[in-house]
């Protein structure tokens, strides 16, 4: 009698969460969480230095497994220091570290940025990469009517044996074939 109840008790437990998770809304595609990654601190900046009237943060956020692989999503966010509104678009492109480019250039709608104001937005890799080093590429570019402006950022990564690792600059450089002449 107490294995019937108990048996009873978890039909009811799973049927409970299984009708509870489709309530909610829960989709069985939806790429789950391997590692998250925590906002660096903000890097200081030179007071002697000009700032920029765009400036253009590239930072991994999440590495999501889904049935292929493991996908790198990264936060890309846009600032303006435009003393009135502007107009900005950013696009992105992936490549090999040999420079093969693996996913085309794809670009976000034109973004409103009022004075002072910040566009965060969220982009992620293909899950089906090879085994290999990667380099994304994003391209800001803005204006106010009266200055126009364009910078750049670069995030690197390894693929190996399906699983994402981000890497700095000095790793990637160091670990692919990025420095290596070719003819």
């Amino acid at each position: 009698m107490n294995r019937l109840f108990w048996g009873g008790m978890w039909t009811l437990c799973l049927a409970a969460g299984a009708v509870s998770g489709v309530a909610a809304g829960a989709r069985a595609a939806e790429p789950s969480v391997v590692r998250e990654f925590v906002a660096p601190p903000p890097s200081a900046v030179r007071a002697d230095l000009p700032a920029a009237n765009l400036l253009l943060a590239v930072e991994p956020r999440a590495v999501r497994k889904d049935g292929r692989g493991e996908l790198l999503e990264l936060e890309v966010e846009l600032r303006s220091n435009f003393r009135k509104d502007a107009v900005a678009q950013y696009s992105y492109v992936l490549v090999t570290d040999e420079g093969r480019v693996v996913q085309q250039a794809r670009r976000s709608p034109l973004a409103r940025l009022g004075v002072k104001a910040r566009q965060p937005s969220r982009i992620a890799t293909p899950s089906d990469l090879p085994d290999g080093f990667y380099q994304v590429r994003v391209d800001a570019v803005a204006s106010d009517a009266d200055e126009d402006v364009v910078v750049n950022a670069d995030r690197y990564f390894r693929v190996e044996d399906r699983a994402i690792t981000p890497l700095s600059a000095s790793e990637f450089f160091a670990q692919s074939n990025a420095n290596r002449a070719r003819i």
